[in-house]
Order: structure tokens, then sequence, then C-alpha cells
């Protein structure tokens, strides 16, 4: 099991997000001319971005290593007209990937003899898809369904006989999930399991898994591969510590939050 620690040499590693960052469009002026970071003091008089500006951005505006992008994450190749596109390279992938998939070996085992399935509204397939495929790297089986409020959508998961549900979908109800449902997957505290053991996944768009809960009360950060700060207001700030290829600095969400350990916390308002 992660021990989800802050690394030793954290400053160091921040210091490379900050050189990184200076090399975009977009952090180069914010930066006022810093290509690195001496102390955590000094990193944290960064200003720190505000979520909504750090999706507006202009992709181009946000590549350090524009020669070093393996893929763009998401769904239509990244093209929303709302939110700037994520990239990453190989190493950063297998990162977001080890990240839920070792939250989720917390509670059940990802082998060839695991059966999931993510079942989802048809506007969240795309995301769906994206959590399959990692738990299919993990080593899994998973399939991917769209729940239009029919029958049908239990009649394929009896069939399949899932240990595994990823409820990305409002209209599945608990109790008519199969026997052999062992976990249930949700995100962002959208909704309580009642019989079910269950991880929820605290999930920013445009900055990955944060973190998840077994109970929807207490979640464990990812204090591993994020560097997690905390506002005057209480809002979450986060860097994700290997951040080359577009790096982020100090992004300001949304979330008001308590620390109940160093990578322990409760929401205040409820995750957006």
């Amino acid at each position: 099991m992660p021990a989800y620690k802050t690394p030793d040499n954290l400053v160091e590693l921040l210091g490379k997000v900050v050189r990184s960052a200076s090399l975009t469009n977009y952090y180069r002026p914010r930066l006022s001319g810093s290509t690195g970071i001496a102390t955590l003091d000094e990193f944290r008089t960064i200003p720190p971005t505000p979520l909504s500006d750090f999706r507006e951005r202009a992709l181009s505006d946000t590549l350090a290593e524009p020669g070093n992008v393996d893929w763009i994450v998401g769904a239509d190749g990244g093209q929303s007209p709302t939110r700037t596109a994520m990239v990453e390279n190989a190493d950063e992938g297998a990162v977001r990937y080890d990240v839920l998939a070792d939250a989720v070996k917390e509670q059940v085992s990802l082998d060839a003899s695991t059966v999931c399935a993510a079942v989802s509204t048809p506007e969240g397939r795309y995301f769906a898809s994206e959590v399959a495929t990692i738990l299919i790297a993990a080593g899994a089986h998973a399939h991917v369904f769209t729940d239009d409020g029919r029958p049908r959508t239990y009649e394929r998961l009896d069939l399949l006989e899932p240990q595994v549900v990823v409820m990305l979908s409002p209209r599945l109800v608990e109790d008519r999930l199969p026997a052999t449902t062992k976990l249930a997957i949700t995100f962002n505290r959208e909704r309580r399991m009642t019989r079910l053991p269950q991880i929820d996944v605290y999930h920013v768009d445009g900055l990955g898994f944060l973190g998840h809960s077994s109970d929807l009360d207490t979640y464990t950060l990812n204090s591993d591969v994020y560097y997690f700060e905390q506002s005057n207001d209480g809002r979450l700030i986060v860097t994700p510590i290997y951040g080359r290829v577009q790096p982020a600095l100090r992004v300001l969400t949304e979330d008001k939050v308590e620390f109940v350990a160093e990578s322990r916390v409760r929401f205040v308002d409820g995750c957006r």
C-alpha cells in the first residue's frame, strides 16, 4: 500500500516544476524571471493560479516541452471550447494511472480474475473509458456501458458479473447491482453507498486524481505526487510534483478543506 508521503526531496522536485513553468508563455511573466527555488518559503511566494484561469489558458501557452508530448488526455483530442487540453508524456501518464489503481487496490486486487464495469451517462462516457483503461492497465478486465435508464443496463451487468462497478450514472441503483459486486467506485462525493464497500475519488479536471476515501468523511491526499497547500480562506492549492511537459503551479481550487493529519482532509463544503 502506498504511504502517500511527501517526498524527502520536495524542494528539489518543486524547483524542477518551477524551471519547467518558466519555459511557458503563461507562467513566465508570473514568475518575474525566476527559474527555480531554494526553499519552500520561496515557492510559497509564487502567486496562486485560480482554477478558472488555469483551465482557460491557450494550449500553446502551457507547454514547457512540446516535443515531449506523447498524448492528449480526455475526449475529442482535448478540443473543448471551455477547457485547456491536458497533455502529458508517458512517465506522467504512468503516474496518473498508478494513483487511481493504487487507491482501488486498497480494497480489491486488480488482476486477470477481476472484472470491472464502468457505467456512465452518455455525457460521461469518455471519462468512463479513461477509468476503464486505467483498470485494464493495472491488470483487470474492464468494460464500459452507457446507461440510458432502460433495464438493459442491469441485464448487461448481470451477464458480466463484475466485482468492481464504476458508478458514473445517477440512475444506477445500488441494490440492483449484481451480487458479485465487491466494490463501488464513485467520484467527488456524488453518492454514498449504503451496503457496498466504496472508494470515492477526489478528481479535479485538469489536475487529476488528487485523493480518495472509503468513508466519504476523511480523504487521503496523494501527497507523494502532488504538493498540497491551503489558502487563507481554507481552499486547497495544488501543484503536481512531477509535471514537466505541461507544468501547473499552485493552482487554487474551489474546494475548502480542513486538515486532520498531514495527508488527510475533510471537505468543508463538498468538492466541486
